[in-house]
């Protein structure tokens, strides 16, 4: 007979409460999703492996061991999103199976249609589920990490000390003044690209004394 096993996420370091972690039942394949307080409530039976994902932090697991305990305080640290390379455990297949199944669910989430205009007005239970804004939610936060993933990959270091000879120190203050948007990156050719870091580091350069009293 299942039982609930109830709790509470946050953030180990700032202790403020996650909203919309994706909690899955492995077993079960029953998932749920965090409120606002970080609480959450979700069917368990004994020998069952509780999983908690969000974008940004370190997948927690919770393997229930008898009886649930009355509640759980679950922690969860920053760390690489799990996303990418999920299946990749070796040999130990009842890992690699939960991993292929926890990839599932961040899928199911990313293709659930976003209701917004004509198509909201006609379906307005499914525009208000409180389970369909969680899951936007998710996938805004989702869509804007990967911009940001992006941003730092075409926008890096390598490549900006290899077009203008900036130092170390130097790149990560021009860096943090001079970072493009994802929007332009996308609509920048190669060249439009190449010729924004020299004359932006050209701006840097005649301002230096101002961009680095503003990195103290």
């Amino acid at each position: 007979m299942a039982q609930k096993m109830k709790g509470k996420v946050y953030d180990v370091d700032g202790m403020k409460p996650l909203e919309g972690v994706i909690i899955h039942n492995i077993f079960t394949e029953d998932v749920v999703y965090s409120d606002k307080n970080g609480k959450f409530e979700i069917d368990v039976k004994p020998g069952e492996l509780v999983e908690f994902n969000q974008l940004n932090y370190k997948t927690v697991r919770i393997r229930i061991h008898g009886k649930p305990a009355s509640y759980y305080d679950v922690p969860m640290v920053i760390g690489p999103f799990e996303l990418e390379g999920l299946t990749i455990y070796g040999r130990d297949a009842n890992r690699k199976i939960d991993s292929i199944k926890t990839a599932e669910v961040f899928q199911k989430a990313l293709r659930t249609p976003k209701l917004t205009g004509m198509d909201a007005f006609q379906h307005p239970f499914s525009a208000l589920s409180k389970e369909n804004r969680r899951i936007w939610a998710f996938q805004e936060r989702y869509y804007r990490t990967e911009q940001e993933k992006y941003i730092e990959y075409v926008f890096n270091p390598e490549l900006i000390q290899k077009l203008t000879a900036l130092g170390t120190d130097s790149v990560e203050v021009y860096r943090r003044h001079f970072r493009p948007s994802y929007d332009y990156l996308i609509n920048w050719n190669e060249y439009d690209y190449y010729l924004y870091i020299k004359s932006s580091v050209d701006v840097f350069r005649r301002d230096a004394a101002y961009y680095w009293q503003e990195r103290k």
